[in-house]
Formats: C-alpha cells, sequence, structure tokens
C-alpha cells in the first residue's frame, strides 16, 4: 500500500531526461511517455539476462527493476490510485474483521472476490521474500 503520491520528482511528469541505469549504455535519454520507461525496462532485462548467464552473483527481474526504477522513472507511473483503494479496503476489513460491501459472502461482487484473491497472493509473496531475505542475512 502506497501512502504517499509523489508530488513532483524529477521524473514524475513527462517528458524529462535521464541518465539510463545501465552499464552498457549510459547516456541521457529522453522519455516522453511510458513507452520509453518500458523500452529501459527491456534493456535492464537483456541486461541481467547476460549478467546471471555469466556471474556467480544472481538477481532476480524484480530486484533489479524495483532497484534501478528510482534512477529513470517515477514509481508512481507504475500505480493506480484505484488499485491502491482496493488493497486499502482489503486491509481494512481484514484487519477490522468487517465484510467490504453489506451482507454476507454470497452478497460480495464477484470482481472484489477476485481482487481479494490477487492481493491476497501478491500479500503472501511479498511476505515470503522478506522472509527469504531475513533468512539470507
Amino acid at each position: 500500500m502506497i501512502d504517499d503520491w509523489c508530488e513532483g520528482c524529477k521524473y514524475s511528469t513527462f517528458p524529462y531526461k535521464a541518465k539510463l541505469p545501465l552499464k552498457k549504455n549510459n547516456s541521457v535519454h529522453t522519455f516522453t511517455s511510458m513507452d520509453d520507461v518500458w523500452y529501459v525496462i527491456g534493456l535492464l532485462k537483456e541486461e541481467l539476462l547476460e549478467h546471471n548467464a555469466t556471474s556467480n552473483k544472481k538477481f532476480t527481474l524484480h530486484q533489479t527493476i524495483k532497484s534501478h526504477i528510482p534512477f529513470f522513472a517515477c514509481p508512481n507511473h507504475f500505480l493506480n490510485r484505484t488499485l491502491q483503494k482496493d488493497i486499502q479496503r482489503y486491509l481494512y476489513c481484514k484487519k477490522m474483521q468487517v465484510p467490504p460491501y453489506p451482507g454476507t459472502f454470497d452478497n460480495q461482487p464477484k470482481k472484489w472476490i477476485d481482487k481479494c484473491n490477487v492481493i491476497e497472493k501478491m500479500l503472501n509473496y511479498i511476505e515470503s521474500q522478506h522472509n527469504k531475505n531475513i533468512e539470507n542475512v
């Protein structure tokens, strides 16, 4: 859950310029849309695959993207306020043990149930990654 939204970092509004976070190409690039951001993520993926093929120290794509985004894009470009509200509702309902909508389980919208399943899976994944990191320390 994201508590604060970007209020104007240097990458929050297109167009902007940023140095590419790549070993092979760290030139300054003009970003005009999310297409440019996704293009750089594709380059990061290529660089990661090359690194993992030739190095003993392996990284995941998720780790790589997450650690490099602040150097060339605003993280909020990847977030959706509506989905953040859904996560907030899910967490509140779980903590307070109240249904998100009036009525029993059968009265809950199917779309909400589907969202809950996705949110639960992601939270479990995040927790397992966190636990894995703690074990590796």
